[in-house]
């Protein structure tokens, strides 16, 4: 259902326009409103299910009222016709002489310790459907935790059962097809952390599909929120036919410095249904393979992974491919030149280096550690440099393989002067709907580039084929990306 958050009636009115025809049901965050607004009214603006919600500053929400204007809102809202959603915190659920009639009440409960014993009393309560929220949990075994237990206690009470924040995002995408009863998205801004707009939910994901995946598949790092990668692969398994799902999977907050968590989080999503079949890796974990997976000769060589596929269906034995390499190569063959710069020193540099020294190139290395930049220089029998000097390198080919340029207001990672006639660029970094400032400064100043979404195209088509696609291309994936908004 898609979740509205808005300021008042008028707004209201935009909003609901706005809502995808797919959206089951509309929810009003009438917390959000700093006046009162007409849940009547409301009802008048669509003719879908229209749910009422006052979340309570206690869970999270807005409202701030007493205990008895909290009751009086909830009444009227229902008084008027709308579902309403009502916290089981509040006590009113024990209240049988409360909305007797509850046929038209979702009861939530919001909270960072959903316990067993808490749930269960929950559901104690006789309601329409339960909607149980774990906030923003430290770890992805605790946001999967979350879709199974929707399975499990869905007895008699639909329960929508999921995780919210970044971590959070995998049990609204694929909720719905192990037993969840609903999930929210937002159609402008969020109204929980962690939402994904209902036009992603329905074409991205699927959310219509009550179906289990055959496959699972995922793009872990450490916020994969924003990642187009689920858009890629979704398009090329479902133009297939092929009944796979591909999630967003945010790594956990590490237990300890450098300790990291992807084995565990990668072994928490293949307990939904022991079916992980492949996993595209992200900043800043490219170079943690050896904790999860065996590396092919060329990811051994390089020093970085971002693919991982299972190797035997009966255990989560992962093989670690790197596509980032050859992508960068298909990028400098199409620019020419003989001198690269590559700044960084992560995963993402370490295969591009790779790239332009296994192409012949006479490539240079720069990054703001200079002991990581003189590790890769040694590793690759290349020059390093430090980040101050990077302008006088004077490359035919900049390659930014940092994530400046993902955040608005970023420095640029090149010098202006860089960036002119017979220069080129590669940045791996891409910004939904946008540009990066490098990309746009690069093409105005005549300079050739190879754009982040270029990037993510090619290295997406050799992961399909390790996915086990083999057919689909560069361009297929590169026109579905620039067909995005």
């Amino acid at each position: 259902m898609a979740s509205l958050a808005p300021a008042s009636f008028e707004e209201a009115r935009r909003l609901a326009a706005r809502v995808p025809r797919e959206a089951d049901a509309i929810e009003y965050r009438l917390d959000f409103a700093p006046g009162r607004i007409s849940a009547r009214a409301l009802l008048d603006l669509d003719p879908r299910c229209a749910i009422v919600t006052y979340r309570t500053t206690r869970e999270g929400g807005k409202f701030s009222g007493t205990a008895e204007e909290y009751r009086r809102s909830v009444q009227s809202a229902y008084d008027a016709g709308a579902v309403v959603d009502v916290e089981f915190e509040s006590g009113l659920l024990g209240d049988e002489a409360f909305l007797p009639d509850r046929t038209r009440v979702i009861g939530s409960r919001h909270g960072a310790a959903l316990s067993e014993a808490r749930l269960r009393a929950c559901l104690g309560h006789r309601v329409a459907a339960a909607k149980l929220v774990l906030t923003d949990p430290d770890n992805v075994a605790e946001a999967v935790a979350c879709i199974a237990r929707a399975r499990r206690l869905s007895r008699e009470t639909p329960i929508a059962c999921f995780a919210t924040g970044a971590r959070g995002a995998v049990s609204r995408a694929v909720g719905l097809r192990y037993g969840g009863a609903l999930t929210y998205g937002n159609v402008a801004e969020e109204t929980a952390p962690g939402q994904i707009p209902v036009a992603e939910l329905v074409e991205v994901y699927g959310a219509r599909d009550r179906t289990p995946p055959e496959r699972l598949f995922a793009v872990y790092g450490g916020d994969v929120t924003r990642s187009l990668s689920p858009a890629i692969h979704n398009a090329i398994f479902r133009r297939r036919g092929l009944p796979w799902l591909y999630l967003p999977l945010t790594a956990s907050r590490p237990g300890a410095p450098r300790e990291s968590p992807i084995a565990a989080d990668l072994i928490a999503l293949d307990g939904l249904a022991k079916n992980l079949q492949g996993v595209s890796v992200t900043n800043p974990f490219k170079t943690d393979y050896a904790s999860v997976a065996r590396a092919d000769a060329q990811s051994e060589r390089i020093g970085a992974a971002n693919t991982f596929v299972r190797l035997r269906p009966e255990c989560l034995d992962l093989s670690a491919h790197n596509t980032d390499a050859a992508a960068v190569r298909q990028g400098l063959e199409r620019l020419g030149g003989s001198r690269v710069l590559v700044l960084g020193t992560g995963g993402a540099a370490r295969a591009a280096v790779a790239a332009a020294v296994g192409f012949g190139k006479e490539c240079v290395v720069a990054g703001r550690a200079p002991g990581k930049a003189a590790a890769i220089a040694a590793a690759f029998g290349i020059a390093s440099m430090r980040i101050e000097d990077v302008d006088q390198a004077r490359p035919d080919v900049s390659i930014n393989a940092t994530p400046l340029g993902a955040s608005d207001g970023d420095r640029l990672p090149f010098p202006a002067d860089a960036l002119g006639p017979g220069r080129s660029i590669i940045d791996f970094v891409y910004r939904r709907g946008a540009e990066t400032a490098l990309v746009r400064e690069a093409r105005e100043r005549g300079a050739k580039v190879v754009d982040g979404l270029e990037i993510l195209a090619r290295q997406a088509a050799g992961q399909a084929a390790l996915f086990g696609v083999r057919d689909a291309t560069f361009e297929e994936i590169d026109a579905t990306l620039r067909s995005r908004p």
